[in-house]
Order: structure tokens, then C-alpha cells, then sequence
């Protein structure tokens, strides 16, 4: 009962959590939603002692503790496996949740049932409140998408939001979502643990409406001269390389997550003409790299926004063996100016392996998207073409791009580039991301974020 009374009200304070101080949030959260249960369940042992030990046979000497122990590490054994191979992989965390709590409901009510130093009303009781947390856990489990309002059009921040679909996976849940404001073409939101992946337009999926998708197509061709092949790690919605290859680039693509394809496919109309797709991870990949590209394209994150593992100076290393002498590195990345220690650490890593980097995009700005153009060879860009890109948001890709900055001159640098051995750009992101959370909560309806 604790485990469902917890789950069924923590939507209700997801809001009022996510707006505080991460690590603080975090922690009332888990209070919510851990608080009760596990201190229930944590005295189940010693309870389970005492009563075995009442019954034990001398001889035994444990009290009977041994074989607690063991049903209990069993127990634990058996809930990472189901949770590994079951629960993330095809279910939300919400109803993982609850039927975590039928679960347990079910194993009390047997327990009840089966007790014989119950008494006729602790027996009725315990059976009673066994049989609500069972029932109300599976209600939960079912009807989870109708609590939690993703069946229904919701109407947050002056638009109309529409769940398309939901896709649990290993390597995050997968959202597509429809966002019509009456005045404008409904747009599609992409989400993976409630980072926005992409907005495209609704009524021609293909098309991305999303500002960092052409400044990432336009800084590529614009600083390679006659481009003809084009590694992109992180597919997303497939935006960047289908607009590479419509320019006749043969393009490879590394994500880690397989479940994006069938999904874009569906409803982003994504199609692989000219587009090779690899599953697997990216820094494998890059290890392996023998064939040097024109242009590569890092635009790679998680829920927890870039994959600190990914942004050492030794996997910029082995980029720069994938990039062609005359060849850029491209990182798309999430910027705040409440970390700006963590991202000149990692220029300081990109600009171990390339003499030319420079950075475009506002660094004074709050939460933004900046550019990262790494080169072995520095050389101007190339008049860039707006024409391909969506009026309502060429006026932005044409600021950022005429905001740049190059590292070692505008840019100064610490001797403390991020690498495997020392890498603290997670710590000193983490003001930033605590930024960019709170301005997901104020633009996307707090039911979407939760997982």
C-alpha cells in the first residue's frame, strides 16, 4: 500500500520538485517515492528473524537468521535481473513501479493467507490491505498512460500537446508529441527521458523546425569545401543526416539506441538513401575508425544531457584520426553560464588534437546551444546558404553562426583538459544542467517528464 500511495502521489509534486535545487529535489523525490516503502520493508528482516528465532530449533544456532538472509539476497538477485531484462528495457519506470507494488501486495496477501499464528482479525486485515495495495497497484500499472494524462490533449503554456506515442527502451523513454498552438503548424517534439531531441514540423515530419539542426548542417558545409563523406554520432530524429545527404553526402551514423529507427521512420518520415546506420556505441566506434571523413558530426546526449565519457581528450584523439586533413569535428553541445568551467574543459580537450577550434553561440546566455568547429587546418567559412532552412528560424542560425569565438585567443584555456584519467566535467556541469532542467519544466507540461 505504501508503494502505490507513494507512486500515486508523486506526479502531483514532480512540478514543485524539479523547480528547487537539483540535488535537493532529487532527494525529496526519492523520499516520496522511497521514503516509506523502503523503511517498511527494510524492518521486514529483523521482524522475520525475531519471528523465525521464536520457532527455531536450538540446534540450528542462527535463530533461524541464515535462511532469511539467503531468501532475501535471492530476492534482490532476482528483482536486478527482472529490472535489467523486464522493467527498463519495455516498461516506464511509473509502471515498473506499480506493479512493483502488486507485486509485493500479492506476496503479502499470500503470506496472510497462509499464516497460522495470524489471528482470525489480524488474518482479515492483513489479507484486506494486502488485496487494496495488489488491486491499486495493477490499476496503476494498467492505466498508467490515463493517469498520468498522456491519452488525453493536454493544454499547457497556450498550446495543445498530444502524446503520438511512448517507447520504453533500455537506453531512455521515447516520446513523440504533437504541439499545436492554433496560429502556427503543429509541431513534433521528439523526447528521450525528457530532453528534447528535435522539433519538426508535424504536417511534414522530415522537416526539422529546430535551430540547432541547420546551424550543425550549415557550419558543416560551409567550413569543407566539397564534402563527400560525413560521419553524424546521434541520430535523434535523422534531420541532420538526411539534410546532409539530400546535398549528395554519403553519410554513416552511430547511435546507441536501435529502437530510434523504427520510430523516426514512423513518424519523422525519415528515410536512409545515401544514410548507412551503425548501433553500437560511439566511442567504440571512433576507436575503431580507419577511414577519415569530410565532416563529423558529434551531437550526442543522454537524460542527463552529453555523456561525460565521450568528451575526453582521448576520444577527441581518435576523432581526429576520423577527420580528413581538411576535414571538421562539429560538436553540438548544451551550454549555461552556470558551467562554464566544465565546457572549457572540454575545448581544451578538442583543442589537444586540433590547432583550430572555434566556439559559436551566445556564451552569456542562460541556456543555449553553442558549436564547437574543430579543425586540423583552420580556413574561413563559405558564404552560407539559408535558403533550405525554415524562415521562423534562419534569423537565429545566421546570429549564432556570426558569434564566434576561438579558443586560445578569444577563449583563454587552463591546463585541465578532460580525460579518462581526470574528468570532472560532470561536477562542474551540474549547475548547468540544473538550468536546463528548470527550463525544460517551464516549457514542457511536467507530465511529459515523467518517465
Amino acid at each position: 500500500v505504501a508503494i502505490v500511495v507513494s507512486l500515486a502521489i508523486y506526479p502531483f509534486t514532480f512540478l514543485h520538485l524539479a523547480k528547487i535545487n537539483l540535488v535537493t529535489g532529487s532527494f525529496l523525490a526519492c523520499l516520496v517515492l522511497l521514503g516509506i516503502p523502503l523503511l517498511a520493508m527494510s524492518a521486514m528482516n529483523p521482524l522475520l528473524v525475531a519471528l523465525k528465532g521464536a520457532v527455531a530449533r536450538p540446534e540450528t544456532g542462527d535463530a533461524g537468521s541464515g535462511w532469511v538472509f539467503f531468501v532475501s539476497t535471492m530476492g534482490s538477485v532476482a528483482g536486478v535481473l527482472f529490472a535489467t531484462f523486464i522493467a527498463i528495457p519495455y516498461l516506464t519506470n511509473f509502471r515498473s513501479f506499480a506493479l512493483l507494488g502488486a507485486a509485493v501486495g500479492v506476496a503479502a496477501l499470500a503470506s496472510a493467507l497462509a499464516g497460522r499464528s495470524l489471528s482470525p482479525t489480524a488474518r482479515v486485515h492483513t489479507s484486506a490491505m494486502a488485496l487494496v495495495g495488489t488491486l491499486a497497484g495493477l490499476a496503476l500499472g494498467i492505466w498508467a498512460d490515463d493517469y498520468l494524462g498522456w491519452k488525453k490533449t493536454l493544454v499547457s503554456f497556450g498550446l495543445r500537446w498530444t502524446m503520438v506515442e511512448h517507447y520504453p527502451t533500455p537506453f531512455g523513454s521515447l516520446k513523440v508529441i504533437d504541439v499545436a498552438s492554433g496560429q502556427t503548424s503543429p509541431q513534433r517534439f521528439l523526447l528521450n527521458d525528457g530532453i528534447l531531441q528535435n522539433i519538426n514540423d508535424a504536417e511534414e515530419p522530415s522537416r526539422s523546425l529546430a535551430v540547432f539542426t541547420h546551424a550543425l548542417e550549415a557550419l558543416a558545409i560551409a567550413s569543407v569545401s566539397s564534402p563527400r563523406r560525413a560521419l553524424v554520432l546521434g541520430l535523434g530524429t535523422g534531420a541532420v543526416p538526411m539534410g546532409l545527404a539530400a546535398r549528395g553526402i554519403d553519410v554513416d551514423v552511430v547511435d546507441i539506441n536501435p529502437a530510434l529507427d523504427g520510430l523516426i521512420r514512423r513518424h519523422f518520415a525519415f528515410k536512409d538513401q545515401r544514410v548507412t546506420l551503425h548501433w553500437g556505441d560511439a566511442r567504440t566506434f571512433a576507436n575503431a575508425c580507419t577511414t577519415p571523413y569530410d565532416i563529423v558530426i558529434m551531437d550526442l546526449f543522454n537524460s542527463d544531457g552529453m555523456p561525460e565519457h565521450l568528451l575526453t581528450e582521448e576520444v577527441f584523439h581518435h576523432l581526429g584520426r576520423c577527420v580528413t586533413a581538411k576535414g571538421s569535428l562539429i560538436v553540438n553541445a548544451f551550454y549555461s553560464n552556470a558551467g562554464t568551467e566544465g565546457y572549457r574543459m572540454i575545448f581544451a580537450a578538442i583543442n589537444k588534437t586540433f590547432p583550430s577550434v572555434r566556439v559559436f553561440g551566445d556564451l552569456s546566455a542562460a541556456t543555449s546551444n553553442i558549436f564547437v568547429l574543430a579543425q586540423h587546418l583552420a580556413r574561413p567559412l563559405d558564404e552560407i546558404d539559408i535558403s533550405p532552412i525554415p524562415q521562423r528560424v534562419s534569423y537565429d542560425v545566421r546570429s549564432i553562426l556570426a558569434t564566434v569565438r576561438t579558443v586560445g585567443v578569444d577563449l583563454p584555456l587552463k591546463d585541465d583538459a578532460a580525460s579518462d584519467e581526470h574528468n570532472r566535467f560532470a561536477v562542474n556541469i551540474a549547475p548547468a544542467l540544473v538550468a536546463l532542467r528548470r527550463h525544460l519544466v517551464s516549457i514542457i507540461p511536467s507530465q511529459y517528464l515523467i518517465n
